[in-house]
């Protein structure tokens, strides 16, 4: 959120911290109330002191129990409020909850890594990064336009996701995106959905999009992944957790919710989560 600094004022700022050898949070957190003061007027200079405050607050809160990071975050910041009423209001709130639930997944299946950690696992290389040779490519619908592919994998074809509306003129642009995927593909095209995804920081059931059936995309071969049956006794292992004993099978959703016993610690986890041994 805006702190009250004009562009004149941050420019300032960025260079006496630049001529001070220091990076912009660093020369805010060491300068004194006269220094800021030059360079911005009394009110901005509380609002930066509040702001520092507070994000050694969440420095604080991420050491210390990472899993309360994201709600103190938008507790503090209200980032997703900031967007309202912005052009493409529901795209940038989508994205925000779509990361805030990354995260809460990331730190369910790592209880012990920092903060550092998650930011390096989800850095990727942008869209325009040159590859020689035969290669894999990555990337959103909208980096795809103009380019053709011998095998094409279109992936979250869910109703939610692709299209992210139900009806109105926004539904006919995400349709049109998604025809723009599919004639992508120059020789093979495969296009998957999934029955439940980890979203927004919980399991949610999904339905399979209509534009695959609008597209006559279901005329071939359907491959649907068969559930594993789990039952009491059963060894299993986790990525995180290791090897543990299935102690009891639950219904969550379209899925199943197992209680594994790792070596005397219980644990409720999703039955896609593991494998049997």
């Amino acid at each position: 959120p805006k702190r009250g600094l004009g562009k004149a004022s941050i420019e300032k700022l960025e260079l006496t911290a630049m001529e001070a050898e220091k990076s912009m949070f660093e020369f805010i957190t060491t300068a004194s109330d006269s220094e800021l003061e030059a360079l911005a007027r009394k009110k901005s200079t509380q609002e930066l002191r509040k702001f520092i405050m507070e994000i050694n607050e969440l420095r604080t809160i991420a050491s210390e129990a990472m899993y309360q990071f994201i709600d103190a975050l938008e507790d503090r910041f209200k980032i997703k409020e900031t967007l309202r009423g912005l052009p493409d209001e529901s795209d940038k709130v989508s994205n925000v909850d779509e990361f805030y639930g990354l995260f809460r997944d990331y730190v369910k299946q790592n209880p012990d890594a920092e903060l550092a950690e998650f930011l390096n696992d989800i850095t990727l290389q942008s869209d325009q990064d040159q590859i020689e040779g035969e290669s894999i490519y990555i990337m959103s619908i909208h980096a795809s336009k103009g380019l053709e592919f011998e095998h094409l994998f279109v992936i979250g074809m869910e109703e939610g996701f692709l299209p992210l509306v139900g009806d109105g003129s926004d539904l006919e642009e995400e349709r049109r995106l998604g025809y723009v995927a599919f004639t992508r593909a120059k020789s093979n095209l495969t296009v998957s959905s999934v029955n439940s995804r980890f979203y927004k920081g919980r399991r949610t059931d999904l339905h399979k999009s209509r534009f695959i059936n609008e597209a006559g995309l279901c005329e071939g071969s359907l491959i649907l992944e068969k559930n594993t049956s789990f039952k009491k006794g059963d060894l299993v292992r986790h990525k995180i957790f290791g090897a543990g004993r299935v102690e009891g099978v639950s219904k969550s959703g379209r899925e199943f919710k197992l209680l594994i016993n790792f070596g005397g610690n219980k644990r409720d986890i999703l039955a896609s989560f593991v494998e049997k041994l």
